[in-house]
């Protein structure tokens, strides 16, 4: 049996591992780990994955002296996996409180954050349109008719609208690995720019910046304006 004082000093001799450990903690990377000890970068993530799995810095330190149990527990991180998939995509954040409030359990940060790598990543979420099926379906039977009837669409002129935000919330949430890239639908309420733009066969037409939201009367105003400013430029149709 290992004596307290023999313990003492495999705890000194492993003093740099645990300065890695708790520095990784309070969220230094690991170029500036490595560089503050005098150490190989590779070495510093082999002991950060070893503290990871085993719950210390040294297995036989681990072996003697086990300390504080893993507090999550490859059982508890299959739970925390159900959890995480039966819930809407979660930050962090998110699934620590969703943890307490499931498991009864409290985990740091920074545990959480190690844990998750085994099952997953954290992804910014992709921007997506509010498209159903019917809609795809519609868009579909529209393009194959106008294949069909082999249309120009020489006399056609192309106008849209468009939203443009300067800034956007782009905080990552949890994707288990093998699980379908998340997605936002909700518009960012910061602040923004709507532009409305028009193209033709023959190029584009005028870039018109809407002020305020944008009604009915607005839009007929700004299709009529912007038509008539281009029609000169245009060729001769005998109906657009």
């Amino acid at each position: 049996m290992i004596s307290s004082q023999e313990l003492r000093e495999l705890k000194n001799r492993n003093l740099k591992r645990y300065k890695i450990i708790v520095w990784d903690q309070d969220g230094m990377s690991i170029y500036s780990i490595a560089k503050s000890l005098d150490m190989n970068r590779k070495d510093v993530r082999t002991i950060l994955d070893r503290f990871n799995e085993y719950g210390s810095v040294e297995y036989d330190l681990r072996s003697v002296n086990k300390g504080k149990p893993l507090m999550l527990t490859e059982s508890k991180l299959r739970v925390v996996e159900k959890i995480i998939l039966e819930n809407e995509p979660m930050n962090l954040e998110g699934i620590k409180e969703q943890i307490k409030e499931e498991m009864d359990l409290e985990v740091s940060r920074s545990t959480l954050s190690r844990a998750l790598k085994n099952i997953g990543s954290f992804q910014i979420p992709t921007w997506t349109p509010f498209l159903t099926t019917q809609h795809k379906i519609d868009r579909l039977n529209y393009c194959k008719t106008h294949l069909e009837q082999k249309s120009t669409f020489r006399d056609v002129i192309f106008t849209d609208e468009s939203q443009f935000y300067m800034n956007r919330n782009t905080k990552k949430v949890f994707v288990v690995t093998g699980q379908q890239g998340v997605h936002k639908q909700k518009f960012n309420p910061d602040y923004s720019i709507m532009v409305w733009g028009a193209i033709c066969y023959e190029g584009t037409l005028h870039l018109q910046i809407v002020e305020g939201r944008m009604n009915h009367e607005d839009y007929i105003d700004i299709l009529e304006r912007c038509f008539n400013d281009a029609l000169p430029s245009l060729k001769p149709r005998k109906k657009w």
